[in-house]
């Protein structure tokens, strides 16, 4: 502490006297818990934010293959392409259906494919190396049910219609 200057009481040569000292009054148990409650609960709910984006995320970035591959088979069928439309089918459906059916298989099972606009997929489920899309196309308004297969890096048609396929429809 300071000392006071000879003949003055205050800091400063005839300066005022110093009051006496008196320690701060302790804060209201309210406010001290208030404080304490935004340390720590402040943190939580960010942390809590964070960790439900970061699920969301993975949720959506998780579907996007699938539906990928099923937007990209839709866009070759409304160009007339069916060779690359069907090198979008999984082995499985290959072997089941040859080249020379498939179109006619598809325009059965799925009429409004081909003259889509677009296709908006509503639900995307996936279990294991399956996912399972269903949607509407546009501007017909028409279900459209894909189921789609892992393959290595990505993902093949396995089937495509307006009907859910045998496993897609007990998810």
């Amino acid at each position: 502490m300071s000392q006071a200057w000879p003949g003055g009481g205050g800091l400063l040569p005839g300066g005022p006297p110093l009051p006496p000292y008196q320690p701060p009054k302790p804060s209201s148990g309210a406010g001290r818990a208030l404080k304490l409650a935004l340390l720590i609960g402040l943190p939580l709910v960010v942390l809590g934010m964070g960790a439900i984006g970061g699920f969301a995320y993975l949720l959506f970035k998780s579907t996007v293959g699938p539906r990928d591959a099923a937007h990209a088979f839709l866009r070759d069928a409304r160009k007339g392409d069916w060779d690359a439309a069907y090198d979008r089918m999984s082995p499985g459906y290959q072997d089941r259906v040859s080249r020379g059916d498939f179109e006619a298989d598809i325009e059965a099972d799925a009429p409004d494919a081909a003259e889509s606009d677009d296709a908006t997929f509503h639900s995307t489920s996936i279990s294991g190396s399956v996912a399972c899309l269903s949607g509407s196309l546009s501007p017909s308004n028409s279900a459209v049910f894909v189921q789609v297969n892992a393959k290595g890096n990505g993902w093949v048609i396995e089937r495509f219609g307006s009907q859910p396929t045998p496993v897609c429809a007990h998810r």
